[in-house]
């Protein structure tokens, strides 16, 4: 069985890629959600609350996992 690795080139092995801060996603998932309960507690209606954190959720779990590559 056979391994094949990704060949890195030289840029890659002297500045590997820096993980960012988890603040600016977490401020804005919170932030969104605090939104979202507000137009919950407003409408009487709960759907805002899971359209928009999930769809933060995964525009931010996308975003990060792209950053890791």
């Amino acid at each position: 069985m056979r391994i094949f690795y990704h060949k890195k080139n030289d840029s890659e092995r002297e500045n590997p890629p820096q993980p960012g801060s988890l603040w600016p996603p977490i401020l804005i998932v919170l932030a969104t959600a605090l939104v979202a309960t507000a137009l919950s507690i407003i409408t009487g209606n709960a759907l805002p609350v899971v359209f928009w954190t999930l769809l933060t959720g995964l525009f931010w779990s996308d975003r990060m996992l792209r950053n890791r590559q």
